[in-house]
């Protein structure tokens, strides 16, 4: 069965990281990393504008968290505990026992083993604490750096003939 619902919050910590929930005091961090246009070229959403849409956000994922609709973790740097990136679980199938992956890094800390370290955290967690036996992924086509690092975790390509704008990964549980 899988679970989904979490409290209290799953922090998760890796050699150079802490993955952890995200705090008001995020807003910063959240609005230099959501508004940012490198970061928003591959994503179909409208770039955040304010500290207040920041704000929004951070009780709106929390909320989401609460309700067991989603888990958002803020990537921080063990030195200094900053957010310097987020990756989520979302589009929980209870049915199919699978969970959908998202992730984000600001893109001066990007090519350097970050989130391929914040990754690997995240898939042992969806296997061993969630016992969900599917890890979805979708990105966009011209996203290969993303493409990449699906791929070295284990992702297949599963995308359909037809669709060009996004390609659609999974990793399974075997």
């Amino acid at each position: 069965m899988l679970k989904t619902d979490f409290y209290p919050f799953p922090l998760l910590t890796t050699t150079r990281l802490v993955l952890r929930e995200l705090e008001p005091t995020d807003d910063k961090a959240i609005l230099a990393l959501r508004s940012n246009e490198a970061v928003n070229r591959y994503l179909d959403r409208e770039p955040t504008k304010d500290l207040i849409a920041a704000q929004q956000f951070i009780t709106a994922v929390n909320n989401g968290i609460a309700n067991a609709e989603g888990l958002y973790w803020g990537i921080a740097s063990r030195e200094d505990l900053h957010v310097i990136g987020t990756i989520c679980l979302y589009n929980f199938d209870l049915d199919n026992h699978s969970v959908e992956i998202g992730y984000e890094l600001h893109p001066s800390w990007q090519g350097k083993g970050i989130m391929h370290e914040a990754m690997h955290a995240v898939i042992q967690f969806v296997f061993d604490k969630m016992k969900a036996q599917l890890i979805l992924a979708t990105v966009a086509t011209e996203n290969q750096r993303s493409i990449q690092s699906l791929l070295k975790h284990g992702f297949k390509d599963i995308s359909r003939e037809g669709i060009h704008e996004e390609m659609h990964y999974q990793l399974r549980l075997i």
